[in-house]
């Protein structure tokens, strides 16, 4: 199981010096207000926990293998990271639980932002910090849209990018946009009846917010950007004509 206390090879999979990982920062959008209508602040605490739960155990069954990734959640923000010496598949499995996350955010009516770096990345018991990190944050603070985006060293990285490329794990909807990861990517390879369940959530769930904040254009811009993926995602599998696009 991916916990973070687990021990790979005799070692615990927290780092105490900086190695090279993977290594993701997620933002949780609309906080704010969220806070204010939970003054005790422990609402939504419950959700956030369960997604990264059930996240970290589909991943380790897509993948089959035990993996030192590790997190640490501050507020609305939360950082994974995967030091590339535990395995070589550390993008795929990252990649794996980033999807299932935001998917599992999104189907509790919460959505999110964020970025995905390599780099060298210092983990401790109460520290986390690292080039790698800070390149992350960028890339969630200038991504215009609620997605996870992929920096562009690791898309250039075949080496690192194969395996991912061939099982829909990102994906690009914008010509002069960033990759980000494919939260419905497994539509690809799991029945197709679980996968038109999850994308009739996903079109209710992304319906019902473009119909709530039709008149707040700032806001419709980042659910009609959404509708784009989802309807872009259905043109490419073999079953569209029993999907409902939005």
């Amino acid at each position: 199981m991916l916990y973070s206390n687990q021990t790979i090879d005799g070692e615990k999979s927290k780092n105490k010096y900086a190695d090279k990982s993977i290594v993701a920062f997620v933002d949780i959008l609309g906080f704010s207000s969220m806070i204010q209508s939970d003054p005790k602040g422990i609402k939504y605490i419950p959700i956030i926990e369960r997604a990264i739960a059930n996240a970290l155990t589909m991943a380790n069954i897509t993948r089959q293998i035990d993996v030192g990734l590790d997190y640490r959640i501050f507020s609305d923000n939360i950082c994974f990271w995967f030091p590339l010496k535990f395995h070589p598949l550390a993008l795929a499995c990252m990649l794996s639980v980033l999807a299932e996350f935001q998917l599992g955010l999104l189907l509790e009516n919460l959505f999110c932002r964020g970025g995905v770096a390599i780099g060298y990345h210092y983990a401790s018991e109460h520290t986390i910090y690292g080039p790698a990190l800070v390149e992350a944050v960028s890339l969630e603070k200038t991504a215009k849209h609620p997605c996870i985006a992929i920096a562009n060293e690791i898309i250039e990285d075949a080496n690192l990018i194969t395996l991912s490329l061939q099982t829909h794990q990102y994906h690009k909807i914008d010509f002069d946009g960033p990759w980000f990861v494919n939260y419905l990517g497994k539509i690809f390879f799991i029945q197709k009846e679980a996968s038109l369940r999850i994308l009739e959530e996903h079109r209710m769930i992304i319906k019902s917010k473009i119909v709530e904040f039709a008149d707040t254009n700032n806001v419709l811009l980042k659910y009609k950007w959404i509708a784009n993926y989802h309807n872009d995602l259905i043109g490419m599998i073999s079953f569209k004509d029993e999907c409902t696009f939005i």
